[in-house]
């Protein structure tokens, strides 16, 4: 019986468009911040950070510049950014 609710509420939730614009203003609103922290205001890096929207509800941020993952965690020379961790961060709070 559990069960049957659980699964009841997940067919819910990814069917209701309402929930699935709600998701998406929220990862626009933390791609804008996260590009707003990034160690560079312009160029590939922040205009590589996007919202997707994935099948029929779910949402994300990704970072598409190739340079990504060394902002984030950082190289020999360089240090690390965590961009994307701080955002996760900031929007637990």
């Amino acid at each position: 019986m559990a069960a049957d609710f659980i699964i009841a509420m997940k067919q819910h939730i990814a069917e209701d468009e309402s929930i699935t614009e709600a998701k998406l203003v929220l990862a626009r609103e933390a791609a804008e911040y996260a590009r707003s922290i990034g160690p560079v205001r312009e160029g590939d890096y922040v205009r590589g950070i996007q919202t997707v929207h994935v099948g029929a509800s779910g949402v994300g941020v990704v970072f598409t510049d190739f340079k990504s993952i060394w902002i984030e965690y950082g190289t020999v020379d360089t240090p690390e950014f965590d961009v994307a961790a701080r955002t996760v961060e900031h929007f637990r709070q």
